[in-house]
């Protein structure tokens, strides 16, 4: 739970790419050492490990986003990122699906990512490019041209990488409202996910609608369009502080995402709700159909 707070400053005076080339190399070996465990144990071991070492570069690659990003269009680029988090399980399985017989596939990709990554100078990341056009001024000038921070907070001038890690880390963490931000936005996701993946089951049992009907009202799915702009407001009001703090901040909404997650489940199993004191049962749950009059299976 604490490697996103050392990746993220760590990624801030070292460089973006310091966490993340290391990190895949290391996930690749994770991945490959969960296919030789023969215990539980041994799994969950390797699962907490690759979840530690996720953790450690989600600041970095969301600071990478937000680098080679403006203002204008910064949402659509989270947007693609955050897709990440479920596309990419498609993704993958479709890559392992024609990778599989060749041995070491995955470790070449992560050797060609190694020497093909991109960073930017401390100088050009702390700067805030409003717009395409912004972006093109700037590299037909090649002159740093200064910002003045839309905040008094103190330290806020000096350069990201002429600071420690700890004072990026803390420079990030004491604005209140990047707590709020960070903290509002976990509880979205959880009514999010919530809805989501239960929204189907909701609409059969409290409405009445057919499994069928339901599969096509998505609750969950029109929430999703609010985490884009979410995203991308965040990362303004990071560059507000300090144009070079993003892996940071990021880092600082993982570390709440995470430490709401260990006290939800705990949480979640203590409930006493109607549906905690139903018996077991093998049995396929059913819905009167509102049209037809029938039961039919809940799916």
């Amino acid at each position: 739970m604490s490697s996103e707070l050392l990746g993220g400053p760590l990624s801030e005076r070292y460089g973006r790419t310091l966490i993340p080339v290391p990190g895949l190399l290391l996930t690749v070996l994770c991945v490959f050492g969960m296919a030789f465990v023969h215990s539980f144990g041994s799994l969950l071991f390797m699962r907490l490990l690759l979840n530690f070492i996720e953790g450690g570069f989600i600041g970095a690659t969301a600071g990478l986003v937000r680098d080679f990003s403006p203002r204008m269009g910064r949402a659509l680029s989270f947007g693609f990122w955050s897709y990440g988090t479920s596309g990419s399980n498609f993704f993958a399985a479709l890559i392992a699906g024609y990778t599989l017989p060749y041995f070491g596939t995955c470790l070449i990709v992560a050797v060609f990512v190694l020497f093909t990554i991109h960073d930017l100078s401390p100088r050009l990341r702390e700067k805030v490019i409003e717009s395409n056009a912004t972006a093109v001024q700037e590299n037909e000038e090649g002159v740093p041209r200064e910002r003045a921070s839309a905040s008094s907070t103190e330290g806020s001038t000096e350069r990201s990488d002429a600071m420690t890690p700890v004072q990026n880390l803390r420079l990030a963490m004491k604005q209140k409202h990047i707590w709020a931000l960070a903290i509002g936005c976990t509880f979205f996701l959880m009514l999010y996910l919530t809805l989501a993946s239960y929204g189907p089951l909701i609409l059969v049992q409290a409405f009445g609608y057919t499994p069928a009907r339901a599969a096509f009202v998505s609750l969950g799915g029109s929430l999703g369009f609010a985490y884009s702009p979410w995203m991308a407001l965040y990362s303004e009001n990071l560059e507000d502080i300090h144009g070079g703090i993003q892996a940071s901040g990021w880092a600082v909404w993982s570390f709440v995402l995470r430490v709401y997650a260990i006290l939800y489940f705990p949480l979640l199993c203590m409930g006493k709700g109607p549906w905690f004191k139903r018996p077991f049962s093998m049995s396929v749950p059913t819905a009167i159909d509102s049209k037809t009059g029938k039961e039919q299976p809940v799916l």
